[in-house]
């Protein structure tokens, strides 16, 4: 009897451990399951990370080239991407997949701080895109239309003849001659005065403004928006003038500035007007 009681307990006893280990085998097969399922889907989240930060990446290259140098242009803004491969015959030590899972999930939040970063870029430079595009650094005339420059600077006035500031430059062209905005802006005025004659005055923002005198005629009127570089007028000699010419300003906080230091491709002869208003004298030159 005792020894049947004995086998019935040892027998009891194997199923009960047998039973203790399957179930922690079933355990650690789904605990090996959801980890694979963790790794896939990580490694899918992590993909799409990659190809949002490489469009990024090739968007910032391609539409901010004017406002990052050639060093940043080398920049990678991504972060290089990752492969999580499914694990597979792992045996009962797990501490290896509860690591990599830990850094995968630091992974992915680096991924949303990078993202973060280059939207902020992305702010960043689009400020200074819009910025750039509402600066004059373009000619307002064709340069092959240029016979002559009257530089900016106390010149000898040519109706006056008096020493007389001169605000602007004087680009002489045949009448007709297309007119240009230098910058994208807002028009304020575009009407006739008996000193300027027909002329148009642009606010650009960020502290600049333009005017364009002695037109022959204006394509624009007030309150019109203006992009960089659209025909605005025609030159023409209205007004005080004494041969067909545009008088050209800008302006930063109303006070006048020599234009050719913003234009971007300068002239011999617009170089040397910026040379001669720095001794505060203008002259005639020709082109």
């Amino acid at each position: 009897m005792r020894k049947a009681l004995l086998a019935i307990t040892s027998a009891s006893l194997i199923i009960f451990m047998g039973l203790v280990v399957y179930m922690r085998t079933q355990d650690l097969k789904r605990q090996k399951q959801g980890y694979e399922q963790s790794f896939e889907l990580l490694n899918h989240f992590a993909k799409l990370q990659e190809k949002r930060i490489q469009q990024i990446n090739n968007h910032i290259k391609r539409e901010y080239r004017p406002v990052l140098d050639e060093k940043d242009m080398e920049t990678n803004f991504g972060i290089g991407g990752f492969e999580f491969n499914p694990i597979m015959g792992l045996s009962d030590d797990f501490d290896f997949v509860r690591d990599t899972y830990k850094r995968l999930k630091i992974d992915q939040a680096y991924a949303r701080v990078t993202d973060n970063q280059l939207t902020k870029i992305g702010v960043v430079a689009n400020k200074f895109r819009d910025s750039i595009m509402h600066t004059p650094t373009i000619r307002p005339v064709p340069v092959d239309s240029i016979y002559a420059i009257s530089s900016f600077g106390l010149r000898m006035h040519p109706i006056l003849h008096r020493l007389k500031m001169h605000d602007g430059i004087d680009y002489a062209a045949y009448v007709g001659t297309p007119v240009y905005a230098t910058a994208a802006g807002k028009v304020i005025a575009a009407k006739y005065d008996k000193i300027a004659g027909l002329y148009i005055k642009i606010d650009h923002g960020y502290h600049y403004a333009t005017v364009y005198a002695h037109l022959s005629r204006a394509y624009v009127r007030p309150g019109q928006e203006i992009k960089k570089g659209q025909l605005i007028g025609l030159v023409g000699n209205t007004g005080r003038s004494v041969g067909p010419h545009l008088h050209y300003e800008v302006k930063i906080n109303g006070i006048p500035v020599n234009p050719v230091r913003f234009i971007d491709h300068k002239i011999d002869a617009e170089r040397q007007c910026l040379v001669i208003s720095k001794k505060a004298k203008s002259i005639v030159i020709a082109r």
